[in-house]
């Protein structure tokens, strides 16, 4: 099953159809590494280095 929804929502679908902790599906987790080597997946570098600035903080 491919879930095209945010991770933090696809992890909470898969966790509970495989009757798992969320915390299983964690990037960490085995679960999670358990699905990233049953499918293909291709990571965006642009993506990734850039800045996400909902998670920048100024201190002054």
């Amino acid at each position: 099953m491919q879930c095209w929804l945010s991770w933090p929502a696809c992890r909470h679908i898969y966790a509970g159809l495989d009757n798992a902790d969320i915390t299983d599906y964690d990037f960490s987790g085995g679960r999670y590494k358990k699905l990233l080597e049953k499918n293909n997946y291709k990571i965006k570098e642009k993506v990734w280095k850039r800045v996400d600035m909902g998670n920048v903080t100024l201190d002054h």
